[in-house]
């Protein structure tokens, strides 16, 4: 990896992880009901859930959809434009984050899936993570080739 595709590469690697963050998070507000594995770990349908808990599910799905989105625009401007400049904070900050957002996310998954019918997808956290690990790995093996 040269010194002029290693930002490329890493802005690249993370921007995706970022980008597919604040999608989570816009998929999550713009529900108008919980996500059918939700449902699946209920054992009940929508129609079914009292009015005032299906206010309540909705709203907690919202806010974790809202910080989803938070920290997925506050990767993107961290990744396209500070780490796409050349600062080098982004280089730990944006991975921290994603760790920050998705290790609870998959622990709360695999939890889900152990203690109810639901198989909620556990893809999303993990593509998330990979993607954030490739680009650690990434500056730290254009760092060792440019020094």
């Amino acid at each position: 990896m040269t010194e002029r595709t290693a930002p490329r590469l890493l802005v690249a690697l993370h921007g995706l992880a970022a980008v597919l963050t604040a999608v989570m998070g816009v998929v999550y507000l713009a529900r108008s009901q919980i996500m059918p594995y939700h449902l699946e770990a209920l054992q009940t349908t929508w129609e079914a859930i009292e009015p005032a808990y299906r206010v309540l599910f909705l709203a907690f799905m919202k806010g974790v959809g809202a910080g989803y989105l938070a920290a997925g625009v506050a990767l993107c401007i961290a990744v396209f434009g500070p780490l796409r400049r050349g600062a080098r904070w982004p280089l730990w900050a944006a991975p921290l984050v994603t760790l920050i957002c998705m290790a609870p996310l998959a622990g709360i998954i695999l939890y889900v899936r152990a203690n109810t019918p639901a198989e909620p997808p556990l893809v999303f956290p993990a593509v998330v993570l990979g993607l954030s690990a490739a680009g650690v790995v990434a500056s730290l093996v254009g760092r060792e080739a440019a020094g």
